[in-house]
């Protein structure tokens, strides 16, 4: 851009050079001052201006640069969100989404997404269906196979089946099936991640 301008200036004190000597037809001149000045115009959109485009573009690594919570505040609210989280168990039900968690919490949805992102390196699903496994996982030891896995993840607040198995799978590195087997007085046996049972 330093260069952009460095030559426009010169371009244009080279035509109002020309058109004082005659070298340069008046319309000729006019246009290429018109034009440069319409160049210089828009650098002071994208660059000068403190709202300019350039300035609120969204770069690599600046997505949440300009609305970035203060420190603070985006301590107490992850406080809040895991509070939340806790006692009212909002997770439970298979319709939550990111709008609905931030009113609950206060914030818009951009705010929350930058929250869980910036200051629990994770995303709003993520976030969401920790809190889903974590109430299977205590279903499978409280319950022994009393409840079929399709309740058990209905009861956590899982859609379906199958999206069940999937987070469920992601998280522990194993089926629920697999992780009931692993269950024996209560006591919980790790089981290596990735390996089928």
């Amino acid at each position: 851009l330093g260069g952009l301008v460095f030559y426009a200036i010169f371009d244009f004190r080279l035509t109002v050079s020309m058109l004082a000597t005659g070298r340069l037809p008046p319309a000729a001149g006019f246009v290429s001052i018109l034009v440069l000045t319409a160049l210089l115009y828009g650098v002071a959109l994208l660059v000068v201006l403190p709202d300019g485009l350039l300035r609120s573009a969204p770069w690599p690594g600046r997505r949440y640069a300009r609305a970035a919570l203060p420190e603070a505040i985006a301590e107490a609210q992850v406080t809040a969100l895991r509070q939340l989280m806790r006692d009212d168990e909002p997770w439970r039900s298979e319709d939550l989404d990111l709008a609905t968690l931030a009113a609950m919490i206060d914030l818009n949805p951009h705010q929350l997404s930058q929250l869980l992102s910036q200051h629990l390196a994770t995303s709003f699903a993520d976030f969401v269906n920790g809190y889903r496994v974590d109430a299977a996982k205590q279903l499978l030891r409280e319950t022994a196979g009393t409840m079929t896995m399709l309740e058990i993840g209905l009861e956590a607040g899982f859609g379906s089946s199958a999206t069940f198995y999937r987070a469920f799978r992601r998280r522990t590195g194993a089926t629920p099936r697999e992780y009931l087997a692993t269950i024996d007085s209560d006591k919980v046996v790790p089981i290596a991640r990735g390996k089928r049972g």
